[in-house]
């Protein structure tokens, strides 16, 4: 199956503020001491040796969302993005594949931790959508059975949401993480979740925290994203021919009333469920 990107998630991955909620995240979680701001940034998805190969594949690449950060108490991140609905057989093995050549590249290219000198660490998020709960593939089952006592332990550092079926105790509890996690999980929620997560979105308290880290720019662009985001998901479950256009610089309030129009043509929950059946 050929691998396509979901664009409401390239473009939310491209957003340095929704990279510094999940940079603040893992530093936090994994006790690595603060995040270093200044050292986040976008970082190549070339591989080495690259010839000019699969076309698709180089397209992938160029689309993907791969950050290299530093942390206070010393490891050197590279944080890759993966967003699916599927669980697949060859997952593990499509990510190690890709883990490695980002450290090769690494190596190649001599771009390794200021002062240490290390390799950066490959790490990757896996936002899993599908409607039936995530099954861990295991990297194992390919190969016949007598062979597995030779297997050792999968190289890769991954960290999985199940994004529709997970507790809700465990949904990332940075502000904007959170506003993620509830715009996809709201497909199912009442009527007027368009209207709350709008004004949220224009609510957003970290925006004041990007803006003096990156910009204005910056914070306006990850609101932007935001939005957009939260009034393209509604086209999952909505009519082929919506009654409002969503352009690139939609605003919170343009979202509350695209949120009212839904709540007028999708009076039941039923309704929007059926609905998000049809196109998932």
């Amino acid at each position: 199956m050929p691998y396509q990107s979901d664009p409401q998630y390239q473009r939310l991955h491209q957003e340095i503020g929704v990279q510094h909620a999940w940079a603040t995240w893992i530093c936090q979680t994994q006790d690595w001491g603060d995040l270093a701001p200044q050292s986040l940034r976008p970082f190549s998805t070339r591989f080495v040796g690259d010839r000019g190969g699969d076309p698709a594949e180089d397209q992938r690449r160029e689309s993907d969302s791969v950050w290299w950060f530093e942390t206070g108490r010393g490891p050197c991140i590279v944080l890759t993005h993966e967003v699916q609905s599927l669980n697949e057989t060859h997952f593990p093995w499509r990510s190690l594949h890709y883990a490695a050549g980002l450290v090769l590249n690494c190596l190649a290219t001599g771009t390794t931790q200021p002062v240490t000198g290390y390799v950066p660490y490959p790490l990757m998020i896996l936002l899993y959508r599908g409607q039936a709960r995530w099954r861990d593939p295991d990297w194992r089952d390919l190969f016949h059975p007598a062979l597995r006592s030779r297997m050792r332990d999968y190289p890769l550092d991954m960290v999985v949401f199940d994004m529709h079926h997970m507790a809700e105790e465990d949904i990332p509890p940075h502000e904007t993480l959170r506003l993620i996690f509830d715009m996809e999980r709201a497909l199912t929620a009442p009527n007027d979740a368009l209207g709350v997560l709008a004004s949220r979105i224009r609510n957003l308290s970290a925006q004041g925290d990007i803006a003096s880290l990156y910009g204005p720019a910056r914070a306006q662009s990850l609101q932007a994203s935001l939005t957009r985001f939260a009034a393209t998901s509604v086209r999952r479950w909505a009519p082929a021919d919506p009654p409002w256009e969503i352009s690139d610089t939609i605003s919170p309030e343009e979202l509350i009333m695209i949120g009212e129009q839904v709540a007028i043509r999708y009076p039941t929950l039923e309704q929007r469920g059926e609905r998000r059946g049809e196109q998932r």
